[in-house]
């Protein structure tokens, strides 16, 4: 962006265009700029041979000083109109950046191997306003989508993962606390299933309330999420079986679902339902598993493993369990990044478990603890 302010451009300025609005400067500004015409004026008559006063030429020897004082207001007021043009064209700017990364990652390759895979499609990662079902609106870039009913209804994102690949999409929550569920649902699944994900075995869904449901049946899961949160949600199909997990914030909250695959032949899809809701749709993915990283390296335990604190843990932000030296908890689960899920006592109450260090813990099984 070029910033450079020459004194000639607004000492001679043309007048602004008929019907467009001038970006017009602060009283501060003008008052500047009006004492540097009068003090360019002086000039002249001093280049012109004129003799000036002690006055007149103080002001003219504080040229070079009025310059730079009302240039660095004239690129202050640039900025902000830099930063307006730049969150009026937000979402732009990040499909842009998604493109680029995912040409970087993949590049002619990557597309190649994308085949008739639906992320080879221009609109994949949107909301597909075509699968509405029930009172449902899509925004018309097609990254919003809400619905003011007081019935359930849901719409389908175009993102769909099939056998041997991994899918992911994150939603930030605008509106709805608890009326809003996020998952997946096989392609064949009817209409309604979309309005109320998870009440079928071929869809699954994560909650607002805290809860999982799949096939009609819910189970405690993670914790609960409203308007502000962004949920970031996974599936992956490997060798017959179906996969998917959580996070809430960036912070993982488990695998929900382990299970044999359902949907031979079917590709599995991002859904999000609810009633009075609002949610924003922020990525989305879709890749082999082969080029998919780090999905390995996240690991369950059945039965959980009993562990003691080594040290003190406090609370590092929401989601997360504090521990004190000498405590014992039961962890659940690892996401192979330096962080352990874990409970004190019921596994299904919210407010007992979360997620902390794994190098804040010692597992009783591996020894080297005194009992």
């Amino acid at each position: 962006v070029d910033l450079a302010i020459r004194e000639r451009d607004f000492l001679f300025a043309p007048k602004p265009e008929a019907g467009k609005p001038a970006d017009k400067p602060d009283k501060d500004e003008m008052r500047l700029e009006k004492k540097l015409r009068e003090i360019c004026a002086l000039r002249r008559r001093e280049v012109a041979g004129e003799a000036l006063d002690k006055l007149q030429a103080e002001k003219v020897s504080k040229r070079r000083e009025l310059f730079q004082e009302v240039a660095e207001m004239k690129i202050r007021r640039a900025e902000k109109q830099i930063m307006r043009v730049f969150k009026q064209h937000l979402q732009g700017f990040k499909d842009l950046f998604y493109e680029l990364e995912w040409n970087a990652l993949y590049g002619e390759d990557g597309a190649a191997a994308a085949g008739e895979s639906p992320a080879s499609d221009a609109n994949f990662g949107t909301f597909d306003a075509e699968t509405c079902s029930g009172l449902v609106s899509v925004s018309e870039d097609a990254f919003e989508a809400s619905s003011r009913g007081v019935r359930w209804s849901g719409v389908r994102l175009r993102v769909e993962v099939r056998a041997g690949e991994v899918g992911a999409f994150a939603v930030e929550v605008l509106e709805g606390s608890n009326l809003v569920r996020l998952g997946w649902a096989f392609s064949g699944e009817a209409a309604d299933v979309l309005a109320d994900v998870g009440s079928s075995s071929g869809s699954f869904g994560f909650g607002g309330t805290g809860k999982k449901v799949n096939g009609g049946s819910f189970e405690a899961f993670g914790e609960s999420f409203g308007a502000g949160d962004v949920i970031h949600c996974e599936a992956e199909r490997e060798d017959g079986r179906l996969r998917i997990g959580f996070a809430k914030n960036e912070v993982p909250l488990g695998v929900a679902y382990d299970v044999e695959d359902p949907g031979a032949g079917m590709g599995l899809c991002g859904v999000v339902s609810g009633k009075g809701f609002k949610v924003r749709l922020l990525s989305a993915e879709c890749v082999p598993l082969e080029e998919a990283p780090g999905l390995d390296t996240f690991v369950e335990y059945d039965p959980p493993r009993v562990a003691v604190a080594v040290r003190d843990a406090p609370a590092d932000g929401e989601g997360t369990l504090p521990l004190w030296a000498g405590e014992t908890v039961h962890v659940a689960s690892g996401d192979g990044q330096g962080w352990l899920f874990g409970y004190f006592l019921d596994p299904e109450d919210p407010d007992d478990g979360g997620w902390f260090p794994a190098d804040a813990v010692r597992f009783l099984d591996e020894g080297g603890l005194d009992d």
